[in-house]
């Protein structure tokens, strides 16, 4: 009979290149590289993976392989695997992680203040129809109801766009005062300080950058000692406090 050729080497998995390796929504030129050609090899078989499910397969003649993403691409962490194939024979399949970035972002209300996530290069905030910027904060304080539009630019370049329809009165009985924080920055403890004035209970959450809760409590005394959880690493987190009243205020700490 016919001895069909094997392979005598493999595919090498440093040689095997995302390009880019984070992608930004509705980005069309995906493309990815396994290296220089092994042996005698007939073709290539890639499989991409999303999220750990299997996405979809495809054949290339050459090692290297180009995808095109669009809008309706789900985002998270994807994983891409290529074989050299020939007949019945194959090399053992090499693999590259790669991540799909969301263009879906929330907009938290703080108070008199709306955020974005935190750490991105740059923000445009504005009224929804509009283009009128009427901020390049990370947060926008309004000055009444509205309508308003956050765009954001990742560090890698990615732009997203989000919007939130609310109403904010701007009457300070909504607003709480007479609460103190001391110290800050802050390692280990937090000290929470409350005029007479305050109906108590007042609930607080604590929240990091991005609007991800990290802690919750209640104070029942005008002098409360928080206790931060000590999972969560240094940064700049934001103390949102609300009265049995609804009236509401905001703190900004540095965790060290």
């Amino acid at each position: 009979g016919i001895e069909l050729p094997h392979f005598t080497q493999e595919l090498d998995p440093d040689q095997l290149e995302a390009i880019p390796n984070v992608i930004c929504p509705g980005y069309d030129s995906f493309q990815v590289v396994a290296g220089p050609p092994v042996d005698f090899e007939v073709g290539y078989e890639w499989t991409l993976f999303s999220n750990g499910e299997f996405y979809t397969e495809l054949h290339t003649p050459d090692p290297e392989m180009s995808f095109d993403f669009d809008e309706f691409t789900p985002p998270g962490q994807w994983e891409v695997c290529v074989r050299a194939v020939s007949g019945c024979d194959s090399t053992e399949n090499v693999c590259t992680p790669f991540e799909v970035i969301s263009d879906d972002f929330e907009i938290m209300e703080l108070g008199n203040q709306i955020c974005g996530p935190g750490d991105q290069l740059s923000y445009q905030w504005r009224e929804c129809g509009s283009d009128i910027l009427l901020s390049t904060n990370q947060c926008y304080t309004q000055d009444g109801a509205g309508c308003y539009c956050l765009s954001i630019t990742s560090t890698i370049g990615c732009v997203a766009t989000s919007c939130v329809d609310l109403t904010v009165s701007t009457s300070n009985e909504n607003y709480l005062s007479g609460i103190s924080v001391y110290p800050n920055p802050v390692l280990g403890n937090l000290n929470i300080g409350l005029t007479q004035k305050i109906q108590l209970p007042v609930k607080w959450n604590l929240y990091d950058q991005l609007g991800i809760k990290h802690a919750s409590g209640e104070i029942i005394a005008t002098h409360y000692k928080m206790s931060l959880p000590l999972e969560i690493p240094a940064g700049f987190y934001l103390i949102e406090f609300k009265d049995s009243n609804g009236r509401v205020a905001v703190s900004k700490i540095i965790l060290e």
